[in-house]
């Protein structure tokens, strides 16, 4: 397979600090045959002098200048010009192994998705933070490990995919300001034929240290029912009702964390106001419905608990 291409898509916004690390990851891949898609989504940092110095080195990269729009809108742009036979994803603040494009092809054979280990990154530690088996499984094992759960995470970037996976079942982000990845995978693994997976750990994923402080922001809440309502409406369409219970689950689990956050995270003397228009926006979902109570698991039945006592709680107060 020396002579496919491979389309390597990543998006930059305001990460400087990784940004060459990142690149120089890709261009010193052992398997040269790239097209590197790098798309500055408006950066306001030194990113885009970072991005035109490697633009000028190395020919295989194609520099994209875009206002911005957000990561999901640069990966769709990414997909759209990608001429690879292979997809992979990077983000910018993360790096590859020399070898993972290599080994990757060699080992997706015939399978649509082939799937490696993730690397976190503290400090310039590497710790296992994902590992898989040498297996391959088919669409259906894959996808119900995937809604269980149990093997699979919902990452774009510990893989690599047929470009045709994606272009002729026209897989694109959703273009939300978070948790777009969810559909985005939901998708592949539902459209694929195959999947290999490799014990190989190939993927570092940088784990930030010392972050400043987060302050919630409400357009989370409108991100996540647009994210969960267009996961509905796949399913739907395609008829998954055998899958409901791991879907009322994985809804559950996207609500529970965006309540955790405007706990967490509501600028002070705003949670309450940040917590009625999230409830607001829940009661419109079918799901909140006392009659999905029976397809929950045991966590989410706790969730489902706690959403109707914080409810109550709002009320009255």
């Amino acid at each position: 397979m020396k002579n496919l291409l491979v389309s390597v898509i990543i998006p930059v916004y305001n990460t400087e600090l990784y940004l060459e690390k990142c690149l120089k990851s890709v261009i010193d891949q052992t398997y040269e045959k790239l097209e590197i898609i790098v798309i500055n989504d408006g950066s306001t940092d030194n990113s885009a002098k970072i991005l035109q110095k490697f633009a000028s080195i190395d020919y295989r990269i194609i520099y994209i200048n875009q206002k911005n729009m957000g990561q999901a809108n640069s990966r769709n742009n990414g997909i759209n010009i990608a001429k690879g036979e292979f997809i992979i994803f990077i983000d910018s603040d993360d790096f590859i192994e020399e070898n993972t494009i290599e080994l990757s092809i060699n080992l997706i054979g015939d399978n649509d998705i082939a799937v490696f280990g993730v690397n976190k990154n503290i400090q310039n530690n590497k710790i296992v933070d994902l590992k898989y088996k040498n297996k391959t499984y088919t669409s259906k094992e894959a996808y119900e490990m995937l809604l269980s759960n149990k093997l699979f995470n919902y990452s774009p970037c510990n893989k690599l995919f047929k470009s045709n996976l994606l272009k002729l079942n026209k897989i694109f982000f959703p273009v939300h300001k978070g948790m777009e990845d969810f559909l985005f995978i939901l998708k592949t693994f539902f459209y694929a034929n195959k999947i290999i997976t490799t014990e190989s750990v190939f993927y570092n994923y940088t784990q930030r240290v010392g972050s400043t402080s987060k302050i919630f922001n409400t357009s989370k809440i409108k991100n996540t029912i647009e994210v969960i309502k267009e996961i509905d409406a796949f399913v739907n369409q395609t008829n998954q009702i055998k899958y409901k219970k791991y879907f009322i689950n994985l809804y559950y689990s996207l609500l529970f964390d965006t309540l955790s956050l405007i706990i967490r995270y509501s600028h002070k003397g705003n949670t309450k106001e940040n917590l009625k228009k999230y409830f607001n926006e829940v009661k419109q979902l079918d799901i909140y419905s006392s009659k999905y109570f029976i397809l929950l698991n045991g966590l989410n039945t706790l969730r489902f608990i706690k959403f109707k006592i914080y409810d109550l709680i709002l009320k009255r107060i």
